[in-house]
């Protein structure tokens, strides 16, 4: 099943599209369905989806569109991380994975605190390397290493310095951009 990231128009969600293979009966038995709703099978097939979440139990009582709100995150290491403290049993051998690289490279930079999660530090760190991290899972690199290079290359005042550049650069211009339409606003 292959999956692309589909951009939306500018302030819309953005969507995933999946392709999905049926064979010849299912697919059309999904056309005639679709038609008795006046929906396109895209259309269809994402209702059906929809609906199954109420019938689909991750526990006893709890199906998935029940749990939805606890597990989803815009992050996704922070989906990941709820996904670990509700359902560990679901964590693919991958995911479990990602987890123990995640807490060993958090354990060595210092983050492994209960302070450090609860001010987000942890998330922020994960967030910002995302894509090292699970990089590191699908070349099979050893942990070991990847934590050496995490140990190797703190992040330094100087980069925490240019980023907090950057937010100010971005407070100035909304300041800015406040400002014209005020006077947008006078001039009528």
């Amino acid at each position: 099943m292959a999956t692309e990231r589909k951009k939306g128009s500018k302030g819309s969600a953005r969507s995933e599209l999946v392709a999905v293979r049926f064979d010849p009966k299912t697919k059309y038995l999904l056309d005639l369905a679709s038609r008795v709703q006046r929906r396109s099978m895209a259309n269809f097939i994402e209702w059906a989806v929809e609906d199954a979440f109420k019938h689909v139990e991750l526990a006893p009582g709890y199906s998935v569109e029940d749990q939805a709100p606890l597990l989803w995150h815009v992050r996704p290491g922070d989906r990941l991380a709820l996904l670990n403290a509700t359902y560990p049993s679901l964590l693919t051998f991958d995911e479990q994975r990602l987890i123990a690289l995640i807490n060993k490279v958090l354990a060595a930079a210092g983050l492994a605190t209960h302070t450090a999660k609860q001010n987000g530090q942890q998330s922020d760190f994960v967030e910002e390397n995302w894509v090292l991290l699970n990089k590191a899972i699908e070349e099979d690199i050893d942990s070991d290493m990847v934590v050496s290079l995490f140990l190797d290359h703190p992040p330094t005042v100087a980069n925490v310095e240019r980023r907090i550049a950057k937010f100010q650069e971005i407070v100035e211009n909304l300041q800015k951009l406040k400002a014209e339409l005020e006077a947008a606003k006078k001039n009528g």
